[in-house]
């Protein structure tokens, strides 16, 4: 009888231990810090969290469950702002994000468009992602929401987002979301991002002036 238990005990224990590597985490890029924000645009950046929940996620349907939050960013010029961040790599997986921002336009002058891009560095060592890295928004699946508010026309590739089609007003706060994925075999990425300057002074504008510049 005491033996029997103590087989039935064995057992019990190896199916335990046996679901639990089941459900472990494949090995994968994870962000594990952010390493601060610069360039001439930069007034302030308030950072918000980042958090990997779901490693080894890329090609998930919709939003991810790992997200970056930048609960503040604020221009206060027409210059770029690079905010950059660390990485562990595991080995295995590309993660995917969803990052969400709250952009202020503190430059003294209205946008008509809003640029971002991905890559490595900042300011002089900047480096923009090369095609095929697999640090990109989201592709080639593209599969994942982006929301630049104002803006209604979204124009973007591996490693561009470019916003326009709306005007952010100087003084005027507006929040915008986008996936990226972040694979293995890399340290550090950055997010480079820049406001388009509206060239038509108040008086002089018109729906059809503001059009034309898209074209």
């Amino acid at each position: 009888m005491v033996k029997h238990r103590y087989y039935t005990c064995v057992y019990v224990l190896l199916v335990v231990a046996a679901m639990t590597l089941s459900h472990t985490p494949a090995p994968s890029s994870v962000i594990t810090g952010y390493l601060g924000a610069s360039g001439s645009g930069l007034g302030i950046v308030t950072f918000g969290s980042v958090a990997t929940p779901s490693p080894a996620d890329d090609d998930v349907a919709g939003s991810s469950a790992n997200t970056i939050v930048v609960t503040e960013k604020r221009f206060d010029s027409l210059g770029a702002i690079w905010v950059e961040f660390s990485v562990s790599d595991d080995g295995i997986g590309t993660s995917e994000f969803q990052v969400t921002e709250t952009v202020t336009n503190n430059s003294g002058t209205d946008w008509i468009g809003y640029q971002v891009m991905v890559g490595f560095g900042t300011e002089s060592g900047w480096v923009h992602s090369p095609i095929g890295d697999d640090l990109d928004f989201d592709m080639p699946d593209d599969n994942s929401p982006r929301d630049f508010d104002v803006f209604s026309t979204l124009a973007y590739s591996e490693n561009t987002i470019d916003a326009v089609g709306g005007i952010i007003l100087a003084g005027d706060s507006h929040t915008f979301t986008y996936a990226i994925d972040v694979p293995n075999g890399i340290t550090t990425f950055s997010i480079r991002t820049s406001p388009r300057e509206m060239p038509i002074p108040v008086e002089q504008r018109t729906w059809g002036k503001i059009k034309a510049l898209y074209r």
